[in-house]
């Protein structure tokens, strides 16, 4: 039986998987036909730009330097995948979506602490997804470290 709380997106950013639930996953989109760049100067953080979904504009994020991740995609490259938040949706640009996966069939470890060198990002468990290293996020943790970094 799955159980809808265990069904995680598979997502790759700079090589590295990640999995995060789907349950406040709105959609996925192509980035290309998406993303319109901020129209300021500098923008916050890891922000990309900002996506026009269903009458909201919804601001879209590169994870990759959150993680300390190398980064020479494009805003315009891969997929955004929309999320929503506690007060209004946000994004984040991937480089490619793997699957839908029940994470109870995985095989899971305590990851340690000191993986990640933001603290703003908490990784609570790593597995295996094939020979990949499989980093399993809290969405809500994730979108509100881009959203303060």
């Amino acid at each position: 039986m799955v159980v809808a709380g265990q069904l995680r997106i598979l997502f790759r950013v700079s090589g590295v998987v990640f999995a995060m639930p789907v349950s406040r996953l709105l959609a996925v989109l192509e980035a290309k036909e998406s993303l319109v760049p901020d129209e300021s100067d500098a923008l916050p953080g890891c922000q990309l730009g900002i996506l026009d979904y269903c009458e909201m504009q919804v601001p879209v994020y590169n994870p990759a330097g959150l993680f300390l991740l190398p980064s020479d995609a494009d805003a315009v490259s891969g997929r955004l995948l929309i999320y929503s938040g506690a007060d209004s949706p946000w994004a984040i640009r991937v480089d490619q979506v793997d699957r839908v996966v029940d994470v109870s069939t995985l095989e899971s470890r305590r990851a340690p602490s000191s993986l990640f060198v933001s603290g703003a990002v908490s990784c609570e468990h790593l597995a295996l997804y094939g020979d990949d290293l499989l980093v399993n996020l809290d969405d809500q943790t994730l979108g509100r470290a881009c959203m303060e970094a």
